[in-house]
């Protein structure tokens, strides 16, 4: 009997997760063709809450560092199937100094460690329960 109740409630479970699943990708922008077709495209349900702005911005900072030069943080677009490699900071001992020979602006601006007040309000409500 209670191998009955194991399937039974196995086999609900997985019908549940199925018909979850499903609902789950009807929204994305690729399905499942079946078969050897394999995934379609379906451009209609793109969802995207970037402006046209904010999308021109970030394509103009990959033209910017694009020509070798490393990004703020680290980060040098070498194009094609690598895109952004990580440089990160590199140090040398040079003339009984240690100087960074890596190429990053260190005059950009630090984050700050304070939350805005709708950083708070979030952190709250996400780890205190209120």
């Amino acid at each position: 009997m209670t191998i009955r109740k194991l399937l039974a409630t196995t086999a609900a479970v997985s019908l549940a997760t199925l018909a979850f699943s499903g609902a789950a990708v009807a929204d994305t922008v690729w399905h499942s063709k079946g078969g050897d077709a394999g995934y379609v495209f379906v451009p209609e349900h793109f969802k995207s809450d970037k402006t046209r702005a904010q999308v021109q911005a970030e394509a103009k900072l990959a033209r910017d560092f694009g020509a070798g030069k490393v990004s703020p943080d680290g980060w040098r677009y070498v194009g094609g199937e690598r895109g952004w490699i990580n440089e990160g900071h590199k140090i040398e001992y040079r003339d009984g100094k240690w100087v960074h020979v890596d190429g990053i602006d260190k005059t950009t601006a630090k984050p700050s460690p304070k939350m805005t007040p709708k950083e708070e309000a979030e952190y709250k409500k996400l780890f205190t329960g209120g």
